[in-house]
């Protein structure tokens, strides 16, 4: 997982929320220690969400080209046996 991914920084914004408030938009903490604890926070979310994807594995990556890498060419059309150009009914 990217250090600079949007789940990395959205969950670091969600744990420091509370103190990012109190730093950027009411000004009851110091501007540098409220970015400190938010970059310190940056690491942590990514160090854990990398063991987790370590433990449950990356999302599964579609190609655009369909080719899937197992040489059957990506996605088929259902073959339900009937002609082509026939319809339900």
């Amino acid at each position: 997982m990217r250090m600079v991914s949007t789940p990395v920084l959205g969950g670091a914004a969600l744990v420091t929320a509370p103190m990012l408030w109190q730093g950027l938009v009411t000004g009851e903490r110091p501007l540098e220690p409220t970015l400190e604890r938010y970059l310190m926070v940056v690491v942590g979310v990514w160090l854990a969400l990398s063991v987790l994807e370590m433990l449950v594995g990356a999302a599964p990556r579609v190609s655009r080209d369909g080719a899937d890498g197992d040489g059957g060419g990506g996605a088929r059309p259902l073959d339900d046996g009937r002609p082509a150009g026939s319809t339900l009914g």
